[in-house]
This record gives C-alpha cells, structure tokens and sequence, in this order.
C-alpha cells in the first residue's frame, strides 16, 4: 500500500504508551520543595547553633553519602508502594508511611548528630555527659526506627493474609 492510497494521510498512527515510572511536573515541584525544605532546615539550624555555614556543608555532604544507599531504598519503597496497583490501599498506606518515617528519622538524626558534636566541641555541653548525650541518642533512634519497622512488617503480614485469604479457599464439592 502506497503513501498516498491511504484511508486518511493527515492521521499519525498513535505511539505506544511510554514504559516505567513517569515524573510529572508535580512530581518534580514537590521533590524539589523537598529538597529545598531539608536544606533549608538544614542551614538554618546549624546557623542558630553558631556552626559555620562551610561546616555545615562538608557535614551535610558527608552525611548524604552516608545515607543515600538508604534513602534511596526508602524512596523506592516509597514510589513502588505508591505506583502498586496489585496492594490494598491500607498496605500501600501503611508502607508509605513508614519509608518516609524512616527517611525522616535518618535526616533528622544526622541533624541532631551534628547538632551534638557543635554542642560538645563548643563547649555548651560538658565533657562528662558526653556518653550519656550519645547513649540517648543512639537509644532514641533505635527506638524510632524499631517504630517505623513494626510498620513496615504489619504492612507486609497485612498485605500477604489479604493475598492468601482468596487462594487458601477449599473448592466447594457440586
């Protein structure tokens, strides 16, 4: 069939739908916001603290190496949760929840580990509480993550005895 023996020559044929997780400008604004309210937080409480802003940076830096393979697992849990239509909306939730706790918690403890070790090295806490400032922050975050894992493990058992409930059904004799 020739160019121009067909039916209608101004209609394209239609592309096939695009594969893989899509961004969208939403996406892409409230990720960017994100980011911008992380580090916004990040300066402003290292400056209230009296840590120079170089200091806080190369901190910074060294905690996003740190927990970036983390963070990374945790956002992808967040977008595949998020993008599942195979999970109940309770799961999805649940899930959702806690890798954003847990990315939140990590943030923040690198935050209050910065925070701490100003404090010391400035003199404003002493150096006999140093253990004690360290044993309750370590005590806290096990604490909190040991939460937010609680969370990830009800979303797994809850999402499993959902899939289960259907095939562990007996035939019924006719």
């Amino acid at each position: 069939m020739e160019l121009h023996d067909s039916p209608n020559p101004q209609q394209m044929p239609t592309p096939p739908p695009p594969r893989g997780v899509q961004f969208n400008t939403l996406a892409l604004l409230a990720i960017l916001t994100v980011a911008s309210l992380i580090l916004a937080a990040y300066f402003g409480i290292g400056r209230a603290f009296g840590i120079e802003t170089t200091q806080i940076l190369f901190n910074g830096l060294g905690q996003a190496a740190y927990y970036a393979p983390q963070a990374l697992v945790w956002i992808a849990g967040i977008v595949f949760a998020l993008q599942s239509r195979r999970l109940p909306r309770s799961v999805a939730r649940l899930v959702v929840v806690a890798f954003s706790g847990l990315l939140f918690t990590s943030l923040l403890g690198g935050l209050g580990q910065m925070v701490l070790i100003q404090m010391l090295s400035s003199g404003m806490l002493g150096s006999n509480n140093i253990s004690m400032w360290f044993l309750a922050y370590g005590i806290s975050q096990s604490l909190i993550n040991a939460f937010w894992w609680v969370l990830i493990l009800m979303a797994i058992f809850r999402g499993r005895s959902t899939a289960t409930d259907v095939t562990t059904q007996e035939p019924t004799d006719l």
